[in-house]
């Protein structure tokens, strides 16, 4: 049983390379999810009830009382919706944090796999980019291929870039290898292994083309810099001048990318934050703050129940309760009372579990700084109530807690090579 539970774990995470987890209408990450979730009571190994778990029945009993709201004012259909996409977000990150406290798996295979599926996503973008740039496949083919095979809603952007037309492929599971790179920036891989990777990444951020996901590689690179500075400090090393002489290169390549007319790159990214789409892009949030506030006042205290919409204002066609404001539609559906009972405390398991048992304080400052982007991108983009978010979460607690683990026995290691030496020395002082 333990076998099987460990590979139907690993091949949950590889789905999460698929832009929806779901292959020729078959949904494998929901089915997956469900198989582990009654194999798990099965094994020999108790399922650990701790805190986040005990948190996390008390949040279905709570939803499950504004399901039953939304479904007496008419909203039965969207209410199911809500509930698979919700177990969705929490399924995958308890089972993820459960495994390796029933040790079926271990935070060290957790990382590995996470970064091979990152990197998938990260190839599968740039393929398509380049599939879409090169003329390999139409626009049209495009779209086919990822809603017919994929069932994914794939959005694109043309991005012209000196003579050549890039094409920005946006699909959900996006914001994942942008997270796993913030900490592979903290692994022992070399610094040239490491540079190519950022460049990588940066050309990766680019054609995501998404102002948030810009904005996050620039908060999460900043970060490491600060940590790997302060690191260093900490350690007493001086290669102040290795690292200022590294930065240097990356920055003065990054320089003459930027700045290069042809490419015109500061100039796609001035028009991703001031053009034309993007003002209506911020006109439309505008107009759903108007009806969801609307809607808010109406019934401000319970809501109008988990998975209810502005009938007269709707974004999607195909998620109706769907918003750009995300945490307002919650109040919307909540209310109050239901925003205080269910989204803050689940939002309060995910930090908690993730930093839980991170000692080290420069790997805790990066936990914080990616749990803060998680927790903020909802005020502007729908990206709570997936099982992507999950999976993120899954990739802040698993690499937190490996790498803090690391540098503890790494801290360990030193101290008995220093007592080690102490040792011989005091036996050198005896002899004579």
């Amino acid at each position: 049983m333990k076998r099987a539970i460990k590979i139907l774990y690993y091949l949950l995470i590889l789905s999460f390379a698929l832009p929806s987890g779901t292959l020729l209408s078959f949904p494998i990450k929901t089915i997956l999810s469900l198989v582990l979730l009654l194999l798990l009571p099965l094994c020999d190994r108790k399922i650990v009830f701790d805190q986040a778990t005990k948190i996390i029945i008390i949040v279905l009993v709570f939803l499950s009382c504004w399901c039953l709201m939304a479904v007496g004012q008419g909203f039965g259909d969207t209410t199911i919706s809500f509930l698979k996409n919700f177990f969705s977000l929490i399924i995958v990150f308890w089972v993820a944090f459960q495994l390796p406290k029933m040790g079926i798996v271990s935070h060290k295979s957790n990382v590995r796999l996470l970064g091979i599926v990152s990197i998938l996503i990260v190839l599968e973008k740039l393929a398509t980019s380049a599939a879409l740039t090169i003329g390999i496949i139409k626009m049209e083919q495009a779209f086919s291929i990822f809603s017919n095979i994929f069932n994914a809603e794939l959005t694109t952007m043309i991005m012209p870039i000196g003579s050549v037309t890039f094409y920005r492929i946006m699909l959900s599971n996006d914001h994942i290898p942008i997270v796993w790179f913030s900490f592979y920036l903290f692994s022992k891989a070399r610094a040239p292994k490491k540079i190519i990777l950022l460049f990588l990444m940066a050309a990766y951020t680019f054609i995501v083309y998404s102002r948030v996901a810009i904005a996050e590689f620039a908060i999460l690179i900043l970060t490491w810099l600060v940590i790997t500075l302060r690191e260093r400090r900490q350690q007493g090393k001086k290669d102040t001048i290795k690292i200022a002489v590294t930065l240097g290169v990356v920055a003065i390549a990054a320089v003459v990318l930027l700045t290069n007319k042809k490419l015109n790159l500061i100039g796609n990214l001035s028009a991703r934050f001031n053009s034309t789409s993007t003002t209506i892009s911020d006109q439309i949030r505008d107009e759903q703050s108007y009806y969801l506030w609307m809607g808010f006042n109406e019934l401000p205290v319970f809501g109008h129940g988990a998975g209810s919409y502005v009938r007269e204002y709707l974004r999607s066609d195909v998620i109706l309760y769907s918003y750009e404001l995300e945490y307002l539609s919650f109040l919307y559906q909540f209310g109050i009372v239901g925003f205080c009972l269910i989204i803050i405390p689940t939002i309060y398991m995910f930090a908690r579990t993730c930093l839980e048992n991170v000692n080290d304080s420069n790997v805790r400052i990066l936990v914080v700084v990616n749990l803060l982007i998680w927790i903020i991108r909802p005020f502007f983009n729908p990206s709570f109530l997936s099982s992507n978010a999950g999976m993120i979460m899954v990739v802040i607690n698993s690499y937190g807690k490996y790498i803090s683990f690391e540098k503890q026995k790494e801290k360990e290691n030193r101290l008995v090579t220093i007592q080690k030496q102490a040792a011989s020395l005091g036996n050198g002082v005896g002899v004579c």
